[in-house]
């Protein structure tokens, strides 16, 4: 007969540890640590006891009683965490499902599928990798690796770049599939091994970049604090093994056998990715690991509230996690909260600032506003958290309802303009080229483009008429060969000619025009119908011109240019 008064679940899965206890809501598949003071409070509601025995208990136990509106406000949060069972027949809430999909943009997070059985089935037969012996026997192979690397650096980078062609790309991938997956499967078993379950494995885009991950949250339920970071550990640790045996392969078999090809990826890509897990300022391995030495769950989300608190006391509000830090606690927030809040943000930027050069030099003012719409829609989430905390978003209206409403469109209209006539970033323009035969005389004309001798050779390139305004003898040119991907070739405009293009090339891209570049080659690389892409560079240009530039725009501003020709010009 139910009481009406709360109750703990009882299938919740408990585990005590270090002075607090982690509970794991096997339905949610979440964890949540409570101090021990707290899991007693929570743990006295079967269902019968009143509020007021409760606090006799805990009177009893700790020498102090909580006040009603305490036990009352905590009984609520177990409710809102869903740890109470319901009082009511029929009225069971439906346990949550787990989305297959979660994160944001630069934090997405993708479930593929539960790896649990199959993990059972291998967990045996990987036994020898959980003892000393393996860490003995593959720990000379990975100094003997890195002897190798260091001493033949030089090697190597002459081979990685003999790796870019068609061909390798999928043997690449595949060798990056195998390593990221063998990665994942070791934290996997070694959760299996010391008791744990893994119900999840998928795929992460970390600020646009793939990768794997498994869910191995149940080794917060290992008592021991060795078999937590044992676990995080295994992951890169048998990465490692395989970057060095990758390694010996390359150096012992033939450059120019598949397998010397594969191994070479796979010690350039773990390579990568092993700097990059270990780094402790992005939730990968290295940030998990240093969270569990510290004895700290979700250590990135309490640093930044920490600091984001301290902030918000500018605005004189108080900061409750201020108040529940120890002093250990605040010292590691404030550290981590602002060396992981400055490498995201310079992370973010530095992504943000080569899209939107990408974009800009390849689309100008579409690419402009296409790299600003898309680092609107990027930070919209974080936005939005943050105008929805109380006391700057209330701070902030109150000031901004302060200023009149003309003040403001003028600020916004004075931004607005700063960045249009203020901002200035590099026009290119871009054709494609191809090399003609190598010159037998250079002319007076050519001598500007500051390009001699024997090893300079001219290519000709596809400008169309409506861009050729933009473009004067003497200005840089870069050009990529699709024979050549993995080299850059640099000149200057030699000559524009008046020839137009053929009639294919008038069809697609308007009326075309040639321009004349020296390149220099002293490799002599370059070899004469060789085709590929070129920039011009023609300086630097206000963000206004390269808005009303593109045929995008002519739509808007041709019309209104000839109705201020026509209308203006008459007022005078």
């Amino acid at each position: 007969m139910a009481t009406g008064e709360p109750k703990l679940r009882s299938d919740l899965v408990v585990s005590r540890q270090e002075g607090f206890v982690v509970v794991k809501d096997p339905a949610a598949g979440r964890f949540f640590r409570f101090r021990e003071i707290e899991y007693f409070l929570a743990s006295q509601f079967d269902g019968s006891i009143l509020f007021g025995q409760v606090r006799e208990r805990t009177r009893q136990k700790v020498g102090v009683a909580p006040t009603p509106d305490v036990v009352e406000g905590f009984v609520a949060t177990l409710r809102r965490l869903g740890l109470l069972e319901t009082t009511g027949a029929g009225d069971e809430a439906p346990a949550p499902r787990a989305r297959r999909v979660r994160g944001d943009v630069l934090h997405l997070r993708l479930s593929a599928f539960d790896p649990d059985p199959l993990l059972d089935r291998l967990v045996g037969k990987a036994r020898l990798c959980f003892t000393p012996y393996f860490v003995a026997l593959t720990a000379p192979f990975i100094l003997l690796a890195l002897g190798i690397v260091i001493g033949q650096r030089a090697e190597i980078a002459r081979d990685l770049s003999r790796l870019f062609r068609v061909e390798t790309v999928l043997l690449a991938w595949l060798a990056i599939f195998i390593v990221a997956a063998a990665h994942e499967f070791a934290h996997g078993l070694t959760c299996k091994h010391f008791g744990g379950h893994v119900r999840e494995m998928g795929f992460l885009l970390i600020y646009f970049q793939l990768a794997f991950y498994c869910n191995v949250s149940d080794a917060w339920l290992f008592p021991e604090k060795s078999k937590r970071l044992l676990v995080t550990l295994a992951g890169p640790y048998f990465e490692l093994v395989l970057w060095a045996l990758a390694v010996l392969t390359w150096r012992f078999t033939g450059s120019d056998t598949w397998l010397n090809a594969m191994a070479l990826v796979v010690v350039a890509a773990s390579g990568v990715r092993l700097f990059v897990n270990l780094n402790p300022l992005i939730k990968l391995d290295g940030y998990y690991l240093l969270s569990d030495a510290l004895g700290i769950p979700n250590l990135r989300a309490r640093a930044f509230r920490y600091v984001s608190d301290r902030i918000t006391r500018l605005w004189g509000s108080g900061a409750r996690a201020l108040q529940e830090a120890s002093p250990r606690e605040r010292r590691i927030y404030l550290t981590y909260g602002l060396l992981a809040g400055g490498y995201s943000a310079w992370l973010l930027g530095l992504t943000a600032w080569a899209l939107g050069r990408l974009l800009t030099e390849r689309y100008q003012g579409t690419g402009a506003i296409l790299s600003a719409g898309l680092l609107v829609a990027v930070l919209q989430n974080r936005l939005k958290r943050f105008g929805s905390r109380p006391a700057p978003a209330q701070a902030w209206r109150g000031r901004l309802a302060s200023v009149k409403r003309p003040v403001k469109v003028l600020v916004a209209l004075a931004a607005g303009l700063a960045v249009l006539f203020l901002g200035r970033v590099e026009l290119t323009v871009t054709g494609k080229f191809t090399v003609t035969p190598r010159p037998q005389h250079i002319k007076s004309a050519d001598l500007s483009a500051g390009v001699h001798g024997p090893e300079a050779v001219t290519a000709e390139i596809a400008v169309p008429e409506k861009e050729i305004g933009d473009v004067r003898v003497g200005q840089p040119v870069a050009l990529e060969a699709r024979a050549l991907p993995e080299k850059s070739f640099f000149g200057r405009v030699a000559a524009i000619a008046p020839a137009r293009a053929n009639e294919e090339e008038d069809r697609w891209r308007g009326r075309v025009l040639r321009v004349t570049t020296l390149i220099d080659d002293a490799d002599l690389l370059l070899k004469p119908e060789m085709t590929g892409n070129a920039k011009i560079y023609c300086g630097e240009r206000r963000v206004v011109d390269l808005l009303t530039r593109r045929r995008v725009f002519d739509t808007v501003t041709r019309p209104l240019a000839r109705l201020l020709r026509a209308g203006v010009w008459s007022w005078w």
